[in-house]
């Protein structure tokens, strides 16, 4: 019979964990360890993980840990089963039959990485379902346009993850480039047509301002394994063309997204003045007046929150009712510079951070993070 290892890492996330552990524990499949691997959190999570410490298939390590990677990481070195899957907190099994059914098609073949479907449950209600049936015939080229299952569906045969650990230097990437490595190496990933786990994407703030960071990792990793497929080189143009057109199209998409997320909190009646004045920021600078920052504006410009000036490359060519400066210009002292541009947060908040000594946030950050109270509530 085969053996799961269900890792969930978590961190300060009091207020989605016990969800995801009751999901584990709803499961029918009798094989399964549950490693818990917590961060140190301070926020009462410890408390609500102390509360299932009794159950044999629980086991907690609560201890710092140097980002999400390295912490997974540690449940590998602790994981004794056959295959290993990653469940975050917030995240569920999508139903309580998942791993017996994920088991049924492991039986055939014990070595290979097998994935499935995930139904993605945004702060909005909306769920989507993401449909990876097409990937197993087109796996390389996908991997190489910078696409993979998402990782809570993904099982992978323990002896892979103990070969070949997430590579830390990778931020966001690392695990993309452990599969990247384990393609390359002739493991074989095979398609299951079951949907496995709801991912939470309320805890999934920085999709468009990491962006950038995103992009750079999945060229390097590209770069580093590309011998395995018997391609000389990503820079030979095609390649290049097709992850710089598949970023492009996903800057559009996160910038939808951001807005759709944005409508829902009008629906619901909701402004961003209210909160500003909850947080003391009084007095804001906005960084991207393209059609974000012009929204954001209009959304403003007749509520107590002042809108002192805006910041864009492009100054020069904006008409609004506030100054507009360039990024190297004197800016003026705010209670927060709120970046509007999708992708480039990292290098925009370093930028800025060297002129201005004030709160840096994203528009997205802001959303996400209105929407996941109303969640809560």
């Amino acid at each position: 019979m085969l053996k799961f290892t269900v890792i969930m890492v978590c961190f300060n996330d009091k207020d989605r964990v016990k969800k995801t552990i009751e999901s584990v524990l709803s499961q029918t499949y009798s094989n399964v360890e549950f490693l818990i691997i917590d961060g140190d959190s301070s926020d009462g999570t410890a408390d609500i993980l102390k509360e299932y410490s009794i159950f044999p298939k629980v086991n907690i390590f609560s201890e710092k840990d140097r980002g999400i990677y390295n912490a997974m990481n540690r449940g590998i070195t602790r994981a004794s089963g056959d295959y290993i899957f990653f469940l975050n907190a917030g995240d569920l099994f999508y139903d309580n039959h998942v791993l017996e059914n994920a088991a049924a098609y492991m039986i055939n073949d014990t070595t290979a990485i097998y994935y499935g479907n995930i139904c993605s449950i945004y702060p909005d209600g909306s769920c989507i379902t993401s449909d990876y049936s097409g990937l197993e015939q087109r796996l390389v080229q996908s991997l190489f346009n910078g696409e993979m299952p998402c990782h809570q569906s993904v099982f992978a045969p323990g002896k892979t993850l103990v070969n070949h650990y997430f590579r830390e230097q990778y931020s966001i990437r690392a695990d993309f480039e452990w599969l990247v490595s384990s393609v390359g190496r002739q493991v074989k990933c095979t398609y299951m047509p079951l949907i496995i786990s709801c991912y939470d994407m309320s805890g999934v703030s920085g999709a468009a301002k990491n962006r950038r960071q995103f992009q750079l990792e999945t060229q390097e990793i590209l770069r580093e394994h590309v011998h395995h497929f018997g391609n000389e080189s990503l820079s030979d143009g095609k390649d290049e063309m097709i992850l710089n057109w598949k970023n492009s199209s996903d800057k559009h998409f996160l910038l939808y997204q951001t807005a759709n997320n944005w409508l829902a909190l009008k629906q619901r009646g909701l402004e961003f003045s209210s909160y500003f004045q909850r947080k003391g920021y009084h007095r804001i600078a906005v960084y991207g007046m393209g059609y974000l920052g012009q929204r954001l504006y209009d959304e403003l410009k007749d509520s107590a929150i002042s809108i002192v000036y805006g910041v864009d490359r492009n100054a020069q060519n904006l008409k609004c009712g506030i100054p507009v400066y360039q990024p190297d210009q004197v800016l003026w002292e705010v209670d927060a510079v709120v970046v509007t541009a999708v992708t480039y947060f990292s290098e925009v908040k370093e930028q800025i951070s060297k002129k201005a000594l004030c709160k840096i946030i994203s528009l997205e950050d802001i959303v996400y993070e209105i929407l996941s109270e109303i969640k809560e509530t």
